[in-house]
């Protein structure tokens, strides 16, 4: 007969770092117990999270690196579209019937923004864009409600770091390549077989091609591997890694973004170094977070003040490699908020937007700005809902476990580089869909089990000895009662 007990089974032999049914929390038995090795307390047990994960979300990541397009009667179609019109209607009847927990306002500002873009789209274009309200809702919808379904535990999430990670592995050579000789291999190979994006025909900087790996442009590879240098990070230090470890297999996501040599790449990842570098500083100090948050809001009403110049032209000035760059992505920041202002309600959808005739090209490189643009002030509401309640749903999470508790600082710390990075860029194709990917893949750090008002569980990574120990859901030890009432 099998005796009861709450704590989880030894790892299975030939399974590294398998844990029981409560996946995830730290390791309760002593160093002496018998055929078991030592742990430090407080350090979190590896996953195996890969037998975990459902089908879909390795195939839509390793679609994303796929840089091949063909065409279907008027579709033009890729891996990642083939997956995201699979996965759609599986992941919305989940959602609907409660599988990835409670409807959060993410979920709401998600729907919402498809319905407006594909109202803006057949009010200034007509039954022509149907095919773009398909396309359009298909790759915000699909990739968000795919996370929110099939992310729903660390061990989730930490399967789904390992295959990013994997992938970044694999482009840091062949961004690495193309930026010294001025040759993309991966679009150069399958360029043999299949249609691939063109080359970017970017300007050399810093006496190097810039790196555009598997995606249309250099900007788009940056981004994509930015987003995923705190991460990573987290991943390592959650196994129980050094810092310095856990940096070093993060630099394969930060060497794809510098060979992408993107000014707007590097801040995401600057960002992120230096939310990481804060929180090492002053891990002791209770509310560094809104201690930072008010000298950035100081910092941004001093340089208003201070310049006659608006704060985001003097941001625009310094983030960009050259002045006339900079000047560029004023001008275009002060047009685009005309065609706003004139087109409040809808938007101008895929209509040109009005500018000098000096000003040629379409280009637009603010994602928020283009979305205010295509769909109007109640687009623009949709989009940056669903980034803001995202991030304040991971914000306000407090997971009990000490691996939760790193993934949800990195993922907050990835999501705000890359709001900093869109501000200067565009997002489209693979990119954008992957984004919309990890606003969607951090709403079960709400659902997990948290810590209650009061509690003084020590910070993530760091060790804690019993208490970091205690299984989740165990309660704590009553204290000791006072000596004088002791009998």
């Amino acid at each position: 007969m099998s005796r009861y007990t709450r704590f989880p089974p030894p790892a299975p032999a030939g399974v590294p770092g398998a844990t029981g049914p409560d996946d995830g929390a730290p390791d309760t038995a002593p160093d002496s117990a018998p055929g078991r090795a030592g742990r430090v307390p407080g350090r979190v047990a590896p996953m195996d999270a890969a037998r975990r994960l459902n089908p879909l979300v390795p195939a839509l990541m390793i679609a994303l690196v796929l840089p091949i397009f063909f065409n279907l009667g008027p579709l033009r179609l890729s891996p990642n579209r083939l997956v995201l019109a699979v996965a759609l209607f599986p992941a919305l009847i989940l959602w609907a019937s409660g599988r990835a927990g409670p409807v959060r306002a993410s979920d709401g500002f998600a729907l919402f923004f498809c319905f407006w873009l594909s109202l803006s789209y057949l009010v200034t274009g007509g039954a022509a864009n149907l095919e773009l309200v398909g396309i359009s809702c298909i790759e915000v919808l699909a990739p968000y409600f795919m996370a929110r379904v099939f992310i729903r535990s660390e061990a989730d999430f930490a399967g789904l770091l390992r295959i990013l990670f994997w992938i970044v592995v694999i482009l840091a050579p062949l961004a690495c390549f193309e930026a010294v000789t001025g040759r993309a291999p991966l679009l150069a190979l399958l360029d043999t077989v299949f249609t691939t994006p063109p080359a970017a025909n970017t300007d050399p900087r810093l006496g190097l091609t810039r790196a555009q790996t598997a995606f249309e442009h250099p900007i788009l590879s940056g981004i994509f591997a930015g987003m995923l240098f705190a991460p990573i990070r987290s991943l390592a230090r959650a196994q129980g890694r050094s810092e310095t470890t856990a940096l070093l297999f993060a630099a394969p996501a930060a060497a794809v973004t510098f060979f992408s040599l993107s000014a707007g790449a590097w801040l995401g990842l600057m960002a992120q170094c230096g939310l990481i570098a804060w929180g090492l500083v002053f891990r002791n100090v209770p509310r560094r977070w809104h201690i930072l948050g008010a000298l950035v809001a100081a910092g941004y009403v001093f340089i208003d003040l201070a310049s006659n110049r608006s704060a985001p032209q003097v941001l625009m000035s310094l983030l960009a490699f050259d002045a006339h760059t900079a000047y560029w992505r004023v001008l275009i920041f002060d047009f685009g908020m005309d065609n706003v202002w004139a087109h409040p309600l809808v938007g101008l959808g895929m209509g040109d937007w009005a500018r000098p005739e000096w000003m040629a090209s379409r280009s637009v490189d603010n994602f928020w700005l283009v979305n205010a643009m295509k769909f109007g002030i109640p687009g623009f509401i949709g989009i940056v809902g669903i980034y803001f309640a995202a991030l304040v749903t991971m914000c306000r999470a407090r997971p009990t476990s000490p691996g939760a508790r790193l993934m949800r600082e990195a993922l907050v710390f990835a999501l705000i580089g890359l709001g900093l990075q869109i501000a200067t860029v565009h997002l489209w194709n693979a990119t954008y869909v992957f984004a919309m990917f990890m606003l969607g893949a951090g709403a079960w750090l709400a659902d997990a089990p948290q810590e209650q008002a009061g509690d003084v569980s020590p910070a993530p990574g760091r060790s804690g000895g019993a208490a970091a120990s205690r299984p989740s859901g165990r309660s704590p030890r009553p204290a000791a009662p006072p000596k004088a009432a002791r009998a």
